[in-house]
Protein backbone atom coordinates (compact mmCIF):
# COMPACT_ATOMS: atom_id res chain seq x y z
CA UNK A 1 0.00 0.00 0.00
CA UNK A 2 1.29 3.32 -0.80
CA UNK A 3 2.06 5.77 2.18
CA UNK A 4 -0.01 8.57 1.13
CA UNK A 5 -3.32 5.97 0.60
CA UNK A 6 -2.44 5.30 4.75
CA UNK A 7 -1.86 8.37 5.73
CA UNK A 8 -5.48 9.36 4.28
CA UNK A 9 -7.20 5.92 5.75
CA UNK A 10 -5.32 7.09 9.25
CA UNK A 11 -6.96 10.76 8.99
CA UNK A 12 -10.52 9.26 8.42
CA UNK A 13 -10.05 7.25 11.84
CA UNK A 14 -8.68 9.85 13.49
CA UNK A 15 -11.91 11.99 12.17
CA UNK A 16 -14.13 9.32 13.15
CA UNK A 17 -12.69 9.14 16.43
CA UNK A 18 -12.89 13.17 17.38
CA UNK A 19 -16.81 12.78 15.89
CA UNK A 20 -17.70 9.84 18.55
CA UNK A 21 -16.40 11.81 21.01
CA UNK A 22 -17.38 15.64 20.40
CA UNK A 23 -21.01 14.94 21.93
CA UNK A 24 -22.55 16.34 18.46
CA UNK A 25 -23.92 12.74 16.82
CA UNK A 26 -26.85 10.54 18.57
CA UNK A 27 -26.37 7.26 19.84
CA UNK A 28 -27.25 6.25 16.49
CA UNK A 29 -24.25 7.18 14.47
CA UNK A 30 -22.07 6.47 17.33
CA UNK A 31 -23.08 2.86 17.03
CA UNK A 32 -22.55 3.03 13.33
CA UNK A 33 -19.52 4.18 13.58
CA UNK A 34 -17.85 1.10 15.83
CA UNK A 35 -19.90 -1.01 13.15
CA UNK A 36 -18.14 0.61 10.41
CA UNK A 37 -14.47 -0.06 11.99
CA UNK A 38 -13.99 -3.31 10.01
CA UNK A 39 -14.48 -1.75 6.40
CA UNK A 40 -10.83 -2.64 5.99
CA UNK A 41 -8.12 -4.20 8.05
CA UNK A 42 -5.96 -1.19 7.68
CA UNK A 43 -8.50 1.20 8.43
CA UNK A 44 -9.93 -0.87 11.82
CA UNK A 45 -5.92 -1.17 13.27
CA UNK A 46 -5.85 2.55 13.05
CA UNK A 47 -9.06 3.45 14.63
CA UNK A 48 -8.22 0.94 17.17
CA UNK A 49 -5.00 2.39 17.69
CA UNK A 50 -6.12 6.08 17.81
CA UNK A 51 -9.12 5.29 20.07
CA UNK A 52 -6.48 3.24 22.21
CA UNK A 53 -4.61 6.07 22.45
CA UNK A 54 -6.72 8.75 23.43
CA UNK A 55 -6.93 10.53 26.33
CA UNK A 56 -10.69 10.37 26.65
CA UNK A 57 -10.03 6.38 27.01
CA UNK A 58 -7.25 6.66 29.80
CA UNK A 59 -10.39 8.87 31.59
CA UNK A 60 -13.41 5.85 30.43
CA UNK A 61 -10.78 3.05 31.61
CA UNK A 62 -11.03 4.07 35.56
CA UNK A 63 -14.67 4.66 35.74
CA UNK A 64 -16.22 1.97 37.50
CA UNK A 65 -19.31 2.04 36.12
CA UNK A 66 -17.91 1.56 32.93
CA UNK A 67 -15.83 -1.23 33.70
CA UNK A 68 -18.57 -2.83 34.92
CA UNK A 69 -20.62 -2.75 31.68
CA UNK A 70 -17.39 -4.24 29.73
CA UNK A 71 -17.57 -7.31 32.09
CA UNK A 72 -21.63 -7.57 31.02
CA UNK A 73 -20.79 -6.75 27.56
CA UNK A 74 -17.63 -9.49 27.61
CA UNK A 75 -20.99 -12.32 27.34
CA UNK A 76 -22.19 -10.52 24.25
CA UNK A 77 -21.22 -11.75 20.66
CA UNK A 78 -22.20 -8.27 19.38
CA UNK A 79 -23.06 -4.48 20.02
CA UNK A 80 -26.06 -4.39 22.09
CA UNK A 81 -27.17 -0.50 22.77
CA UNK A 82 -28.93 0.00 26.16
CA UNK A 83 -31.67 2.27 26.45
CA UNK A 84 -30.95 3.64 29.76
CA UNK A 85 -29.67 6.51 31.32
CA UNK A 86 -26.67 5.29 33.56
CA UNK A 87 -26.67 4.84 37.10
CA UNK A 88 -27.98 8.10 39.15
CA UNK A 89 -26.45 11.28 39.27
CA UNK A 90 -23.64 9.46 36.44
CA UNK A 91 -22.38 11.74 33.22
CA UNK A 92 -23.55 8.53 30.95
CA UNK A 93 -26.45 9.17 29.19
CA UNK A 94 -28.67 7.01 26.46
CA UNK A 95 -26.66 4.02 24.40
CA UNK A 96 -23.00 5.87 25.25
CA UNK A 97 -22.08 3.42 28.22
CA UNK A 98 -22.97 0.44 26.31
CA UNK A 99 -21.21 1.78 22.74
CA UNK A 100 -18.11 2.91 25.06
CA UNK A 101 -18.08 -0.27 27.06
CA UNK A 102 -17.85 -1.75 23.86
CA UNK A 103 -15.15 0.08 21.99
CA UNK A 104 -13.10 -0.45 25.61
CA UNK A 105 -13.84 -4.18 25.05
CA UNK A 106 -12.90 -4.11 21.81
CA UNK A 107 -9.56 -2.33 21.93
CA UNK A 108 -8.85 -5.03 24.37
CA UNK A 109 -9.22 -7.94 22.20
CA UNK A 110 -8.16 -6.60 18.93
CA UNK A 111 -4.91 -5.57 20.20
CA UNK A 112 -4.04 -9.41 20.79
CA UNK A 113 -4.21 -9.34 17.02
CA UNK A 114 -2.78 -6.09 16.23
CA UNK A 115 -0.30 -5.11 18.50
CA UNK A 116 1.28 -1.87 18.78
CA UNK A 117 4.14 -1.26 16.55
CA UNK A 118 3.65 -4.16 13.83
CA UNK A 119 3.39 -4.21 10.65
CA UNK A 120 0.41 -4.69 8.27
CA UNK A 121 0.82 -3.86 5.38
CA UNK A 122 2.83 -6.92 3.54
CA UNK A 123 5.69 -5.92 6.22
CA UNK A 124 6.18 -1.97 4.45
CA UNK A 125 4.73 -0.17 6.97
CA UNK A 126 4.62 -0.47 11.01
CA UNK A 127 2.87 2.14 13.16
CA UNK A 128 4.31 2.99 16.46
CA UNK A 129 2.62 4.50 19.49
CA UNK A 130 3.46 5.18 23.10
CA UNK A 131 0.48 6.29 25.53
CA UNK A 132 0.63 9.18 28.23
CA UNK A 133 3.93 8.70 30.55
CA UNK A 134 5.54 6.38 28.24
CA UNK A 135 8.94 6.25 26.54
CA UNK A 136 10.16 3.46 23.55
CA UNK A 137 13.30 2.89 21.89
CA UNK A 138 12.28 1.56 18.22
CA UNK A 139 15.11 -0.05 16.23
CA UNK A 140 13.99 0.46 12.21
CA UNK A 141 15.17 -2.34 9.70
CA UNK A 142 17.81 0.38 8.68
CA UNK A 143 19.51 0.16 11.55
CA UNK A 144 18.44 3.67 12.74
CA UNK A 145 16.92 4.37 16.24
CA UNK A 146 13.75 6.25 17.21
CA UNK A 147 13.65 7.04 20.87
CA UNK A 148 9.87 7.80 21.49
CA UNK A 149 8.84 10.37 24.16
CA UNK A 150 5.51 10.59 25.50
CA UNK A 151 2.00 10.55 23.60
CA UNK A 152 4.20 9.74 20.54
CA UNK A 153 2.66 8.70 16.72
CA UNK A 154 5.16 7.41 14.09
CA UNK A 155 4.16 5.65 10.95
CA UNK A 156 7.31 4.38 9.42
CA UNK A 157 8.10 2.97 5.33
CA UNK A 158 11.25 1.53 4.84
CA UNK A 159 10.84 0.56 1.45
CA UNK A 160 9.07 3.39 -0.61
CA UNK A 161 11.65 3.91 -3.62
CA UNK A 162 15.49 4.67 -2.30
CA UNK A 163 13.60 6.76 0.73
CA UNK A 164 13.26 6.01 4.19
CA UNK A 165 10.34 7.63 5.64
CA UNK A 166 8.31 8.77 8.33
CA UNK A 167 5.78 10.21 9.48
CA UNK A 168 5.17 12.38 12.83
CA UNK A 169 1.95 12.27 13.74
CA UNK A 170 2.37 13.57 17.08
CA UNK A 171 4.25 13.68 19.53
CA UNK A 172 7.94 14.04 20.32
CA UNK A 173 10.91 11.82 18.92
CA UNK A 174 14.65 11.50 19.21
CA UNK A 175 16.25 9.97 15.69
CA UNK A 176 19.66 8.52 15.97
CA UNK A 177 19.70 8.28 11.77
CA UNK A 178 22.30 5.28 10.05
CA UNK A 179 24.34 6.93 7.62
CA UNK A 180 23.22 5.96 4.11
CA UNK A 181 24.46 8.24 1.43
CA UNK A 182 22.03 6.45 -1.09
CA UNK A 183 18.83 6.58 0.83
CA UNK A 184 17.66 9.83 2.54
CA UNK A 185 15.76 9.54 5.74
CA UNK A 186 12.86 11.82 5.63
CA UNK A 187 10.51 12.52 8.63
CA UNK A 188 7.03 14.88 7.83
CA UNK A 189 4.94 16.70 9.65
CA UNK A 190 2.75 19.80 9.02
CA UNK A 191 3.60 20.16 5.29
CA UNK A 192 7.23 19.98 5.68
CA UNK A 193 9.72 17.59 5.45
CA UNK A 194 13.42 17.03 7.53
CA UNK A 195 15.63 15.53 5.45
CA UNK A 196 18.85 13.95 6.68
CA UNK A 197 21.49 11.14 5.29
CA UNK A 198 22.76 10.03 9.11
CA UNK A 199 22.42 12.21 11.77
CA UNK A 200 21.09 12.94 15.33
CA UNK A 201 17.74 15.59 15.81
CA UNK A 202 14.76 15.81 18.00
CA UNK A 203 11.97 16.67 16.54
CA UNK A 204 8.63 17.74 18.88
CA UNK A 205 5.31 18.44 17.53
CA UNK A 206 2.82 20.61 19.07
CA UNK A 207 -0.44 21.91 18.13
CA UNK A 208 0.29 24.73 16.32
CA UNK A 209 3.34 23.57 14.92
CA UNK A 210 7.10 22.04 15.25
CA UNK A 211 10.17 22.51 17.09
CA UNK A 212 13.28 20.83 15.75
CA UNK A 213 16.60 20.89 17.71
CA UNK A 214 20.01 19.34 15.45
CA UNK A 215 22.45 17.32 17.76
CA UNK A 216 24.86 16.16 15.35
CA UNK A 217 25.50 16.47 11.75
CA UNK A 218 23.15 17.70 9.32
CA UNK A 219 19.83 18.09 8.26
CA UNK A 220 17.46 20.23 5.70
CA UNK A 221 13.79 21.46 6.12
CA UNK A 222 12.12 22.06 2.60
CA UNK A 223 8.36 21.54 1.67
CA UNK A 224 6.55 18.17 1.25
CA UNK A 225 6.39 18.61 -2.51
CA UNK A 226 10.20 19.85 -3.02
CA UNK A 227 12.99 17.22 -2.86
CA UNK A 228 16.08 18.04 -0.62
CA UNK A 229 18.35 20.65 -2.20
CA UNK A 230 22.15 20.08 -1.88
CA UNK A 231 22.50 23.49 -2.51
CA UNK A 232 20.31 24.95 0.42
CA UNK A 233 21.75 27.63 3.01
CA UNK A 234 22.92 27.06 6.22
CA UNK A 235 20.73 29.10 8.32
CA UNK A 236 22.32 31.18 10.92
CA UNK A 237 21.57 32.85 14.40
CA UNK A 238 23.44 34.20 17.05
CA UNK A 239 22.32 32.55 21.05
CA UNK A 240 19.72 34.89 21.80
CA UNK A 241 18.84 35.43 17.92
CA UNK A 242 15.78 34.31 16.05
CA UNK A 243 15.85 34.40 12.35
CA UNK A 244 12.66 34.12 10.09
CA UNK A 245 13.62 31.93 6.93
CA UNK A 246 12.05 33.14 3.82
CA UNK A 247 8.56 30.97 3.39
CA UNK A 248 9.93 29.49 0.14
CA UNK A 249 13.30 28.72 1.17
CA UNK A 250 14.98 25.61 2.47
CA UNK A 251 17.41 25.68 4.59
CA UNK A 252 20.40 23.27 5.94
CA UNK A 253 20.21 23.17 10.27
CA UNK A 254 23.81 22.03 11.74
CA UNK A 255 24.54 20.76 14.94
CA UNK A 256 24.11 22.80 17.46
CA UNK A 257 21.44 24.90 15.56
CA UNK A 258 17.32 24.27 16.01
CA UNK A 259 13.85 25.76 14.46
CA UNK A 260 10.38 26.41 15.46
CA UNK A 261 7.70 25.86 12.40
CA UNK A 262 4.13 27.77 12.92
CA UNK A 263 1.85 25.87 10.99
CA UNK A 264 -0.83 29.42 11.29
CA UNK A 265 2.18 31.49 9.30
CA UNK A 266 3.23 28.79 7.89
CA UNK A 267 6.89 30.36 8.66
CA UNK A 268 10.22 28.73 10.19
CA UNK A 269 12.23 30.44 12.91
CA UNK A 270 15.67 29.50 13.51
CA UNK A 271 17.49 29.60 16.62
CA UNK A 272 20.80 29.03 18.62
CA UNK A 273 19.49 27.33 22.11
CA UNK A 274 21.74 28.52 25.10
CA UNK A 275 21.60 25.38 26.12
CA UNK A 276 20.06 22.20 23.71
CA UNK A 277 20.80 19.87 26.27
CA UNK A 278 17.29 21.33 28.12
CA UNK A 279 15.46 20.40 24.76
CA UNK A 280 16.46 16.74 25.12
CA UNK A 281 16.29 16.14 28.69
CA UNK A 282 13.19 14.22 28.54
CA UNK A 283 15.40 11.42 26.96
CA UNK A 284 17.11 10.97 30.54
CA UNK A 285 13.96 10.88 32.44
CA UNK A 286 14.12 14.58 33.53
CA UNK A 287 12.51 17.64 32.69
CA UNK A 288 14.67 21.24 33.59
CA UNK A 289 12.84 24.32 34.33
CA UNK A 290 14.90 27.67 34.73
CA UNK A 291 12.80 30.68 34.99
CA UNK A 292 10.14 29.23 33.36
CA UNK A 293 6.23 30.70 33.92
CA UNK A 294 4.38 28.40 35.70
CA UNK A 295 1.44 27.70 33.33
CA UNK A 296 4.30 26.35 30.93
CA UNK A 297 5.51 24.17 33.35
CA UNK A 298 1.90 22.14 33.96
CA UNK A 299 1.41 22.38 30.51
CA UNK A 300 5.17 20.20 30.16
CA UNK A 301 4.07 17.80 32.97
CA UNK A 302 0.18 17.07 31.75
CA UNK A 303 1.79 15.64 28.51
CA UNK A 304 3.24 13.06 31.08
CA UNK A 305 0.80 12.89 34.02
CA UNK A 306 -2.29 10.24 33.59
CA UNK A 307 -4.45 12.54 35.56
CA UNK A 308 -5.28 16.15 34.43
CA UNK A 309 -3.32 19.04 36.04
CA UNK A 310 -5.64 22.49 35.91
CA UNK A 311 -4.63 25.55 37.92
CA UNK A 312 -7.95 26.59 39.20
CA UNK A 313 -6.45 30.30 40.09
CA UNK A 314 -4.95 32.85 37.37
CA UNK A 315 -3.10 34.29 39.54
CA UNK A 316 -0.42 31.65 39.53
CA UNK A 317 0.02 31.21 36.00
CA UNK A 318 3.09 33.69 35.71
CA UNK A 319 4.92 32.45 39.20
CA UNK A 320 8.65 31.77 37.92
CA UNK A 321 9.47 27.90 38.52
CA UNK A 322 13.16 26.91 38.77
CA UNK A 323 13.07 23.02 38.99
CA UNK A 324 13.98 19.63 38.05
CA UNK A 325 11.36 17.42 37.93
CA UNK A 326 11.66 13.29 37.25
CA UNK A 327 9.20 12.12 33.80
CA UNK A 328 8.30 8.86 36.14
CA UNK A 329 6.95 11.03 39.24
CA UNK A 330 5.07 13.58 38.14
CA UNK A 331 2.98 13.44 41.86
CA UNK A 332 6.39 13.90 43.81
CA UNK A 333 7.35 16.67 41.45
CA UNK A 334 3.79 18.21 42.22
CA UNK A 335 4.58 18.19 46.07
CA UNK A 336 7.68 19.36 45.21
CA UNK A 337 6.52 22.41 43.86
CA UNK A 338 4.23 23.07 46.78
CA UNK A 339 7.00 23.31 49.16
CA UNK A 340 8.61 25.80 46.49
CA UNK A 341 5.47 28.31 45.50
CA UNK A 342 2.46 29.35 46.97
CA UNK A 343 0.28 27.15 45.56
CA UNK A 344 -1.76 23.90 47.28
CA UNK A 345 -1.65 20.58 45.24
CA UNK A 346 -5.63 18.81 45.70
CA UNK A 347 -5.79 15.30 44.47
CA UNK A 348 -9.42 14.43 43.19
CA UNK A 349 -10.42 11.06 41.54
CA UNK A 350 -9.62 11.75 37.86
CA UNK A 351 -8.14 15.14 37.86
CA UNK A 352 -5.27 17.23 39.81
CA UNK A 353 -6.20 20.87 40.83
CA UNK A 354 -3.76 23.50 41.71
CA UNK A 355 -5.05 26.06 43.49
CA UNK A 356 -3.96 29.15 46.18
CA UNK A 357 -3.39 28.15 49.47
CA UNK A 358 -6.01 31.18 50.55
CA UNK A 359 -8.73 29.81 48.37
CA UNK A 360 -7.80 25.90 49.60
CA UNK A 361 -10.26 25.92 51.97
Amino acid sequence: MDISKWKNIEQLASADVARMFSGELDDNKVERILKDRSRSVEYEALFLEILYADDAIDELADDPFLLSLVEKDNKKSELSVGAGSGQPGSAHWGAWPWLLAAACLVIVVSFVLYPLGTSIDDGSISRYVTRTGEQKVVTLPDGSVVTMNTGTQLLVDMEEGNERLVILGRGEAYFDVAADPDRPFSVKLDGRVVTVLGTEFNLSKQADGFTLAVVEGVVTVHRENEPASASALDAIAEIGQEVLVKESAQRRFKAGMAARFSVEHQSLTAFRPVDMARLIDWKSGVLRFENVPFNEVIMELNRYSAKKILIQDSSLMDLNVFASINIDDISGGLSALEQALPIKVVHQFDRIHIVSPKNSK
